[in-house]
């Protein structure tokens, strides 16, 4: 049996990739020890061994489209609202016998709890029924779901496998799923799934249902009235009042999970046939739930473990049955970390545990691939089917981890591969590629069967599931609605112990004011939520800096004492208790952020003093006068990084040095004075003059060491200043005189901006910043702020440190400075720049050459050590002529005349070039700014609602094709580029001579291509570099842009108070399917074909509405108001109240051209209940619907013009088409 050790948690984030939507505390598969076995070269079949619902696209929709989408369904009486718990623990999978896994391994803590807790749960459910034995009814179930192929999906809540949102009052498990594995494998609907579950008593969710528009609009109003204070106790009970029908839990949620719930789900479930007779089977199953739930009360029927006490029968006495989890967790505490797993699995052992499993070391990706490659032609189908679905899987380029186990009993020998897709951003990209496909979904949990020998009375035919095959399964209408309560333990104290720790409780007070604002609470909820958040950051602060978290002499107040158990993402609850009773208690009453009346300390305050008692009294005092300043009495752990961190508000420390103690370290702080000098500050207390010290040859020198330091400030006091004739303290006026000049006021009220360039050299970036008065004097006429904001420009050419932490360290400084990052800035620095961001509370804003951002695909590798791969893809956001022009400008540079020494002289200039080029290699244009905002977010920074965009190139030039030899050679630039990359991986394993070789052909190679480059470029110079735009042209639109972000910055809420969201426009939202029954009309019209040419092509209209066509308008709206127009106050006090409002448009004519299709609208002066509605700023009132590759929404309000100079068509409907919309603010 392989040894298992404990995972360790990654970092947690509110994102929507796979470390934030999977459970953080399933452990990775590269935690399992990994053991040299011989794997079999060929594999004969395939079968899906235990799957997980696929990631569905729609879980990040817009949350008030879909439920608009499910009221109309449920309206027209197509099916109904079916509600459920969303239980905060941790999945694992089932199939049937000792198959227990979790989402990315098997055999492990997890899975063991999950079979004790499981085969505990039977001895429960049938402890008062005298004609079933649990363990029997246990074995029964297994066989079934063996049989059947089955895989039971379980929610595992325990408290001892990781910390979630609250501590459950008992270990359980709840079946959430239940995938049937063929071929063509589906999940049970929540009817069929009840009925297994009843038929065997396992234990289902609730599930309450809601079959028509009066409960719908109740369900939603429950969740709406209750998100920001909702537990368990309350919202449960009003669902089952307003639901049509509650099938009951044998686990309610209250009784073992406790009061605080992550949420609820909520799905719409078409009805198969007639609906009544559905809602009759679902009120039989709700009387079966509630029998069942009669003959094992909730409430009274204790526990498996205090059950078996009661009798003495052999059968019910064996180990796993009577293992109480949570004590053994609790003595296993004691040893070391890996007792509690080591002594779950001598449980099972013990229950003769058959199944025995160990991973293959080194298997990877290629390995899987190069098994299914000679199965994708397989004759059973299940076979075939997986193999496709692991071979698009590897098309996608995205990071997998196949893990493959050999697992072992006494009559069988199988081999498992479990896959493990990290992103989330995988299944929506597989999804696409998969629709003409035979290939299976993508699930998330997913384990699949290697079998070396071929069954045939278990082959799959193709035909018997062509009919399944061909029919995509429907996204799920789903909704997950979590509650606050659950959300403020999890995301913010728990998650975010990690901000607390690099940047202290000021960090973590921005990085939730950050979450709340994106989560969109309201502003009652964030002023209550606030401050418990902000006494948070300060308690964990102390605790993980290992201060007392409580006054002194009060340690005694609640009892036993702060928590003996480490502070960290596993075990955080114990503290959140503690801390809650302490804030409760008004511990932290007094605590808020008051910069203005006390002011904020940063850097470093030494109080040298004669001894260090005195001298650590008199820098307590000052700390406490700073509030938030830090004490310290060890200056060995003075360094770079800890000065860093005490330029953050609330990071300065306060450090006392005795004297007459001997006290050193001025060597120390005299090396970090060389580069902290304005943020290091000194006060010689009662020393100059000292009789005791000056007698003594050492102190003497110690104290001339001290005075020698050239500090930002020096202070001289004596002790008159500050202690009294009975040795009180109270400061004079020169101690307040001290304090204020050392006091940082108004530094933090505002976010600062940092600008960065996500583009390549030649770009014209430095151009751009280069032109800091006009930029300064720009910000400061629009600043609306009492106090201007400073401009930096930070020149990447000019910067002999690394870049980054230069960046970081200068805005810590004056946190809310506008800096200009001036430097390229490619895709693997974006999480390093979100970090910064982050870590100085600054918004991010990318300048992107709006135009130039068109998707390059490219066919083809040139290898010089290998394959060619003539058919390998590989696709670039930035076009073929962005390259071009930044070359030509690269090598229009005199030889010697740029800083970065990147100019006509450089050696393989344009090969540098090219290598920036690359780096965004398989990102397209679409992908580029989507993929750029969640590296930041991910990383709790705060990313601009909209980039600087500015034109590139001239008007017209991005209609002009290339010289054809101008596209060669940069294509076979990239080509070989790429090339060069995969062969790295081939030449590591070459021998040194070999190795040799390689990198001189490699060299011969790129300067053959750098010369042909710079020949190519240098024969259409004047045509590439005319394809720009003006210089000028470009400073104006960077300029005016740059200063509506500061001007917005300057309307964001300080750090000190309250955030909300980011409005980029008021509109009124119609809906897609209205547009297209529009379009569907102008078949009839001879006048209308060349618009619909434009839109439709040769294809369906409904195709083209409802397809991938990214050139349709996703969301249909008329704009009444954008951010350039109006402030953010004025857009709240204008469309605040309006909000969802319906307003009834009339569509009079069509517009379009080559490049826009869009409606005439006119607007109803009122909305629908006869609130006034303001009219469009848009001079052309209109809805976009079409956009070509090559042009922008925003061009649409040019049709008219372009129709008077007859450059657009226009045509006037004789009857105008009425359509409803909806008021709404587009927000970030």
């Amino acid at each position: 049996m392989a040894k298992r050790s404990r995972a360790k948690k990654n970092k947690s984030k509110d994102d929507h990739d796979a470390s934030a939507a999977e459970d953080p505390f399933v452990p990775s598969p590269s935690t399992f020890p990994e053991i040299a076995i011989d794997v079999p070269k060929k594999f004969s079949r395939m079968r899906l061994e235990a799957i997980f619902y696929p990631k569905f696209e729609n879980e990040q929709k817009e949350n008030q489209r879909i439920r608009e989408q499910m009221k109309e369904c449920v309206l027209n009486q197509q099916g109904y609202l079916e509600a459920s718990i969303k239980h905060s623990g941790s999945l694992i999978l089932w199939s049937g016998g000792e198959r227990f896994y979790s989402k990315n391994s098997t055999n492990n803590v997890f899975t063991d709890c999950a079979e004790i807790l499981l085969r505990q749960h039977f001895v429960r459910a049938y402890w008062n029924d005298d004609n079933n034995d649990g363990e029997r009814m246990f074995r029964e179930c297994s066989e079934y779901v063996q049989q059947n192929r089955y895989t039971l999906a379980f929610e595992v809540v325990t408290s001892f496998l990781g910390d979630h949102g609250d501590r459950p009052n008992r270990d359980f498990l709840i079946l959430t799923a239940v995938a049937v594995k063929s071929a063509s494998p589906y999940f049970m609907p929540t009817l069929e799934l009840v009925e297994l579950a009843q038929r065997f008593r396992l234990p289902h969710n609730d599930a309450w249902v809601f079959s028509t528009p009066a409960a719908v609009e109740s369900l939603f109003s429950i969740y709406d009235n209750s998100r920001e204070t909702g537990l368990a106790s309350t919202i449960n009970p009003a669902l089952s009042e307003a639901a049509d029908v509650h099938v009951s839990s044998m686990y309610p949620h209250e009784i073992f999970q406790g009061d605080i719930m992550e949420g609820i789900v909520i799905r719409y479930v078409a009805s198969p046939g007639d609906l009544a007779a559905t809602l009759d089977r679902v009120k039989d199953l709700s009387k079966k739930s509630i029998n069942i739930l009669e003959s094992i009360v909730p409430s009274t029927l204790a526990a498996c473990p205090d059950l078996v006490k009661q009798k003495s029968d052999e059968n019910t006495q064996r180990s796993v049955i009577r293992a109480d989890l949570r004590k053994i967790y609790t003595a296993s505490q004691l040893c070391d970390e890996r007792a509690f797993d080591l002594e779950v699995k001598n449980l099972l052992e013990k229950s003769q545990k058959e199944r025995q499993t160990v991973k293959a070391k080194q298997f990877t990706s290629s390995d899987i691939t190069q098994i299914v490659e000679t199965l994708q032609q397989s004759s059973d189908s299940e076979t075939k089917r997986i193999a496709g679905t692991i071979s698009l899987l590897a098309s996608l380029k995205d990071r997998v981890q196949y893990a493959l186990f050999r697992e072992q009993t006494s009559d069988t020998n199988r081999w498992l591969c479990i896959v493990h897709v990290l992103f989330d951003r995988t299944f929506p990209k597989y999804r696409e590629r998969n629709k003409d496909s035979l290939s299976m979904e993508l699930f998330r949990g997913f384990c699949i069967e290697l079998m070396e020998h071929a069954n045939e009375d278990e082959n799959i035919d193709d035909a018997a599931i062509l009919h399944s095959s061909t029919q995509k399964h429907e996204e799920p209408l789903m909704l997950k609605m979590k509650l606050l309560p659950y959300m403020i333990r999890t995301f913010c104290c728990r998650n975010g112990l990690a901000t607390i720790k690099s940047g202290g409780p000021s960090a973590f007070s921005f990085y939730c004011q950050n979450l709340l604002s994106k989560w969109g609470i309201s502003r009652q909820g964030i002023e209550a939520w606030q401050p418990f958040l902000d006494a948070w950051g300060v308690y964990a602060g102390a605790v993980l800096a290992g201060s007392s978290v409580i006054p002194d002499g009060r340690e005694d107040f609640l009892g036993d004492g702060p928590p003996k158990v480490v502070l960290n993402s596993r075990n955080f609850l114990d503290h959140v208790f503690y801390f809650t009773k302490l804030y409760d208690a008004g511990f932290y009453s007094e605590l808020s952020h008051r910069p203005d009346e006390s002011g904020s300390f940063r850097g470093l305050f030494i109080v040298v003093g004669p001894d260090a008692v005195s001298a650590s009294a008199v820098a307590d005092f000052l700390a406490n006068q700073w509030c938030s300043a830090k004490r310290l009495d060890d200056v060995s752990e003075l360094d770079k990084a800890f000065m860093e961190r005490s330029l953050m508000r609330g990071g300065g420390h306060v450090l006392s040095v005795g004297l007459l103690d001997n006290y050193g370290g001025s060597g120390k702080v005299r090396e970090l004075v060389k580069e902290y000098k304005d943020v290091i500050m000194m006060v010689l207390f009662d020393v100059v003059g000292n009789s005791d010290i000056m007698k003594e040859p050492k102190t003497k020198g110690l104290l001339n060491s001290w005075q020698k330091i050239d500090c930002g400030k020096v202070f001289t006091l004596s002790g008159k200043s500050l202690f009294r004739e009975d040795g009180s303290l109270e400061a004079d006026e020169n101690i307040e005189t001290m304090v204020n000049e050392c006091t940082f006021r108004n530094s933090y009220e505002r976010p600062g901006i940092l600008v960065f360039f996500p583009q390549i050299p030649g770009c014209g970036k430095s151009c751009l910043t280069s032109d800091e008065h006009r930029i300064r004097a720009a910000i400061e006429n629009s600043s609306v702020a009492e106090k201007s904001r400073k401009v930096l420009v930070i020149a990447g050419d000019q910067t002999k440190d690394k870049y980054w932490p230069k960046v970081r360290h200068t805005r810590l400084r004056d946190t809310s400075s506008v800096v200009l990052a001036d430097k390229n800035a490619p895709t693997p620095s974006w999480g390093t720049i979100g970090e910064v961001c982050e870590f100085t509370q600054a918004v991010a804003v990318p300048v992107l050459p709006q135009d130039a951002l068109q998707t390059t695909e490219i066919v083809g590798v040139r290898s010089l050590h290998g394959d060619d791969g003539a058919d390998k893809l590989h696709v670039y956001p930035y076009s073929l002529a962005y390259l071009a022009v930044c070359m030509a400008r690269v090598l229009d540079r005199p030889p010697g005349s740029h800083q970065g020494k990147l100019d006509c002289g450089t050696k393989r200039a344009c090969i540098i070039v090219l290598q920036f080029y690359s780096l965004y290699r398989n990102l397209t244009a679409e992908q580029f700014e989507e993929v750029m905002k969640s590296k930041f977010e991910n990383r709790g920074a705060t990313f601009s609602a909209l980039p600087i965009n500015i034109p590139f190139f001239r008007t017209g030039a991005v209609d002009e094709d290339l010289p054809i030899d101008l596209q060669e050679v940069l294509m076979d630039g990239l080509k070989l580029m790429f090339g060069n990359e995969l062969d790295r991986e081939k030449i590591k394993s070459l021998s040194e001579a070999e190795k040799k070789d390689a990198k001189r052909i490699e060299n011969e190679a790129l300067d053959e291509m750098d010369r042909r480059l710079q020949a190519v470029i240098s024969l259409h110079r004047d045509s590439i570099l005319a394809l720009s735009i003006e210089e000028e042209t470009t400073k104006e639109k960077f300029v005016s842009q740059l200063k509506e972000k500061v001007a917005a910055c300057d309307e964001m809420k300080s750090y000190d108070s309250k955030p909300t969201k980011f409005i980029k426009l008021a509109s009124l939202d119609v809906n897609r399917e209205d547009i297209m029954s529009i379009f569907e009309s102008f078949q009839s019209e001879a006048h209308l074909q060349e618009v619909l040419a434009n839109v439709v092509g040769d294809r369906e209209i409904g195709e083209v509405f409802n397809g991938s066509d990214r050139r349709i308008v996703t969301k249909p709206h008329v704009t009444l108001a954008h951010f350039s127009d109006m402030t953010q106050d004025e857009l709240r006090k204008t469309f605040d109240h309006l909000f969802g409002r319906k307003v009834t448009l009339s569509v009079v004519a069509v517009y379009w051209s080559s490049e826009n299709v869009a409606l005439e609208v006119k607007v109803d002066s009122t909305t629908t209940c006869g609130i006034e509605l303001p009219p469009s700023r848009n001079e052309f009132t209109h809805i976009t619907v079409w956009v070509h590759d090559k042009s922008s929404a925003v061009k649409s309000n040019q049709l008219p013009k372009l129709v008077e100079n007859e450059e657009a068509s226009k045509f006037d409907f004789h009857q105008p088409f009425l359509l409803e919309g909806s008021v709404s603010l587009w927000e970030s």
